[in-house]
């Protein structure tokens, strides 16, 4: 059974904290997709520890009590397979398309395959480390998700762990203040693909005024030098805060693995 992901999340704060003592509703309408990337892990001397005295660096999930619950639940529901649970929680979000067909990469394609200039869509964001974005309907989403879980090689290991699809860490923003959870959680999964490689997914929870819900879904590959830090735990320049109004991150985030059942 894994461990309690507010727990885990309130940890991230606790860790920081040491760290530092050793040493609306009205979203603009995005017109592309979002382009996430993340390079080898930080050298000796990353971001500056926050100040274990800043209101964001002391109060765990307080704030964000719902998108920690919501984020424990999507965890569940995306390894137990009730992919129409987690497709359930997205937050749609609306995107007019410039035509049918992408004049480059990224864009809101393929959610706007065939569509009509100028006509309006409504789908999810869906960043490839290393790689231009896109953005894909529910049904797309879902068909992801299955294939993602299917590819995983239970039977695989590495240095890191077994091959099977499993819950990985939790991240959140770090701002001026130190790591904030009030903005978005990114909840990260790992599985290693038949035929080798591991990969990682990561679902973002962003609260909007229905409340919080999953608006960018993240995959990548994981090696010994690339996002080795986004399932191992530690800082990543991946940023969580895409499409948020009046969040002011340092273009970083701190992600606290699983420490035990």
């Amino acid at each position: 059974m894994l461990k309690s992901l507010t727990t885990i999340i309130i940890a991230t704060f606790a860790a920081m904290a040491l760290a530092a003592c050793a040493g609306g509703d009205d979203t603009p309408e995005p017109t592309s997709a979002p382009r996430a990337t993340s390079t080898q892990a930080p050298a000796p001397s990353p971001t500056p520890a926050p100040d274990p005295t800043a209101p964001a660096a002391s109060g765990g999930c307080a704030g964000a009590e719902e998108s920690c619950a919501l984020a424990e639940q999507i965890a569940t529901e995306l390894l137990s397979g009730d992919l129409d649970a987690v497709v359930s929680r997205v937050r749609l979000r609306p995107y007019t398309c410039p035509g049918p067909e992408p004049e480059g990469l990224g864009g809101a394609y393929p959610l706007c395959e065939g569509a009509a200039a100028g006509d309006v869509r409504e789908g999810l964001s869906h960043a490839h480390l290393q790689s231009e974005g896109g953005v894909i309907s529910p049904d797309a989403l879902r068909t992801t998700l299955e294939g993602w879980l299917s590819a995983a090689d239970a039977s695989a290991s590495d240095s890191f762990s077994t091959g099977g699809p499993a819950f990985a860490t939790v991240g959140c923003p770090m701002t001026a203040a130190g790591v904030d959870c009030t903005g978005a959680i990114g909840v990260v999964f790992t599985m290693i693909a038949a035929g080798g490689g591991r990969g990682l997914l990561e679902l973002v929870i962003q609260r909007d005024a229905d409340g919080p819900g999953i608006t960018w879904l993240v995959t990548g590959i994981v090696t010994e030098n690339l996002n080795n830090e986004i399932v191992s735990g530690g800082a990543s320049d991946i940023q969580l805060t895409f499409g948020l109004d009046g969040v002011e991150s340092t273009g970083t985030s701190y992600f606290r693995p699983d420490a035990g059942p």
